[in-house]
């Protein structure tokens, strides 16, 4: 009997190193799996490297809406779970010294990923009070996809908390509830 029970432990244990390893590498799209292609074997010898355009400066948007900016006194969801030190931006957005949000930020080709990650785990710890839940792409003809999770959720934060995926960009946004009123207006300018 005890033979039985170490071998459905070893099996347990098993496959949750196999799942976290599956995790893993799909977030991290390690490069010893999948190493980055040559610029011969990519069909060209001569090739040149174009950033894709992720818009405008989140900071030169924020200061020409009028915001002061801060630094913020707790990291944000982003803050920790970027892998790269300083991949994230943070700033507490102030206006007539009152706190009106905190914004954080990424720019990385692994924006779709970290999004569809943090999408993932929120879903499945919202506690039963959530509420305001709005999962969606959103799209327009003069404006790339927004791929958009805002929700309010006592139990993780009592302001509402806002994610958005625009091309190569992730942002998260807290906004008290008083200051909501302002969140489609930023999200217009941020997302342009």
């Amino acid at each position: 009997m005890p033979h039985r029970s170490q071998v459905a432990t070893a099996a347990g244990f098993t496959a949750l190193l196999l799942c976290l390893g599956t995790a893993d590498a799909v977030m991290t799209r390690s490069r010893i799996i999948l190493p980055p292609l040559a610029a011969d074997a990519r069909g060209t010898e001569n090739a040149v490297l174009v950033a894709k355009n992720n818009g405008r400066s989140v900071t030169d948007i924020l200061q020409e809406q009028g915001y002061e900016l801060a630094a913020p006194s707790t990291p944000t969801i982003l803050d920790r779970i970027a892998r790269e030190p300083g991949l994230v931006r943070s700033h507490v957005l102030l206006q007539d010294n009152d706190r009106v949000a905190v914004l954080s930020w990424m720019e990385s080709g692994e924006a779709k990923t970290y999004f569809r990650a943090i999408k993932e785990a929120l879903h499945q710890s919202f506690s039963p009070d959530v509420r305001d839940l709005r999962d969606e792409l959103l799209t327009a003809t003069d404006r790339p996809p927004v791929n958009l999770l805002t929700f309010v959720d006592p139990a993780i934060s009592e302001d509402r908390i806002l994610f958005a995926r625009v091309r190569e960009r992730l942002l998260e946004l807290h906004l008290p509830a008083d200051k909501e009123a302002m969140l489609d207006p930023l999200l217009q300018a941020l997302s342009k």
